[in-house]
């Protein structure tokens, strides 16, 4: 026995249902010259029945697509992700792998390229090129605001198209521009690149952060109370990439380069572990530091954790050191360690005052204070960011934080 097929009215009246539930979900086009549209067919419906079914069935793929485009300012539509890329590290094996953002940018990593999306904003986001090339393709707006990081460089972006590549063996920067204008700055370069244009940027030999010799260094990894107040780590001592000591913070005075002191054994821990994912994934004669990075995409976080800390403790001072603290307070965020991460990011403020990591560190110690419910912590956190970068990716977060407590 056959089931009874709905009516034509009722195809409509699907139809039309269907796009109003997709359009009030999504932000897209005006809905009322949408649903003239639908009215518009359920009207040929009633003169020419024979053709509803298909005009229907177009009708509703025709809402549908264009519940996924959106306007911004000057720029053409562009299909809008369903989701925003999560933060977090990406890599593309032998096909490129296409990263889209709800702004309608694009981030294609070529095959073998490595990315670590490390924040994700309503009109832009910060990228670490890893390794590799990728193809970035940002649409314009006026608050446009997009950082594609490389070692110690950072590739300011606000609307345009180009690739950037980075060899972390060499440290080197490719940037190779196909539409608009992008601001390189590092270390040795601050410069503005415009399309049609491709340059190599390097800062050999590597920069060092200036510091001041400390009284004493820690003896052990066990990390003692902070005198700026931030919370002990969970298990201080029990790891080898414990956070190290806090120095407290003064903008007027030089920041303190604290050691980290990891036990033997504890290195040889990390070693064992961090081989396994290393010893495959990273290329022969790869820094510490690369092992390190290898094995915490490959999901090895204590061996990355270890061979962080080592490649702290060979290489003090350096911009290396920096970005392994910032890389362990990634790891402890990771994993639930707020307090942990907090110290790790009040480390990279106070060995590198300037940079990127130190930008990125600072506003995360805001948010990881403010979840921990220390709000005057925050607030001076907020105020102090806000000095530091007026304009920066968290500033916003900065403002409502000091808004939220007056």
């Amino acid at each position: 026995m056959s089931l009874p097929r709905p009516s034509l009215e009722q195809i409509g009246g699907r139809v039309a249902a269907a796009g109003d539930r997709a359009l009030d979900a999504t932000p897209g086009p005006d809905v009322d010259v949408v649903l003239a549209g639908v009215a518009r067919l359920r009207g040929r419906a009633r003169r020419r029945r024979a053709a509803l079914a298909g005009a229907a069935v177009t009708a509703l793929a025709v809402t549908l697509g264009l519940a996924s485009w959106r306007m911004r300012g000057d720029a053409q539509p562009g299909v809008v992700a369903a989701t925003q890329p999560a933060v977090g590290p990406r890599h593309a094996e032998r096909e490129p792998l296409p990263l889209d953002f709800a702004d309608g940018t694009r981030v294609v990593l070529a095959p073998g390229a490595t990315t670590d999306v490390r924040e994700v904003r309503s009109h832009g986001a910060q990228v670490a090129l890893v390794r590799g090339t990728i193809d970035v393709h940002v649409v314009h707006t006026d608050a446009t605001r997009w950082d594609v990081l490389a070692g110690d460089f950072d590739v300011t972006v606000t609307g345009t198209r180009f690739d950037a590549t980075w060899d972390p063996e060499r440290g080197e920067l490719t940037v190779a521009m196909k539409e608009g204008t992008v601001r390189v700055s590092g270390p040795c370069v601050r410069e503005e690149l415009s399309a049609p244009s491709h340059k190599t940027f390097s800062c050999a030999p590597a920069a060092t952060v200036p510091v001041a010799t400390p009284t004493s260094a820690p003896t052990s990894a066990t990390s003692p109370s902070s005198p700026s107040g931030l919370p002990a780590p969970r298990g201080a001592g029990a790891s080898p990439a414990s956070p190290p000591r806090a120095v407290g913070h003064d903008a007027d005075k030089p920041a303190l380069v604290v050691k980290a002191a990891v036990p033997a054994e504890g290195v040889q821990a990390g070693e064992s572990d961090g081989a396994r994912a290393s010893r495959t994934d990273a290329p022969k004669g790869a820094s510490t530091l690369d092992r390190a990075d290898s094995a915490r995409l490959a999901g090895d976080s204590r061996g990355a954790r270890a061979l962080y800390a080592q490649a702290r403790a060979e290489r003090p001072g350096t911009a290396d050191a920096v970005k392994a603290a910032f890389l362990l307070g990634r790891l402890a965020e990771d994993a639930g360690d707020v307090g942990g991460a907090a110290r790790w990011y009040d480390v990279v403020c106070h060995e590198a005052t300037t940079g990127p990591l130190a930008q990125d560190a600072l506003g995360r110690m805001i948010e990881l204070e403010q979840r921990q419910g220390h709000t005057a912590t925050a607030r001076a956190l907020a105020e102090r960011y806000l000095v530091a970068h007026p304009k920066g990716p968290h500033s916003s977060y900065a403002r409502s934080v000091l808004d939220a407590s007056r």
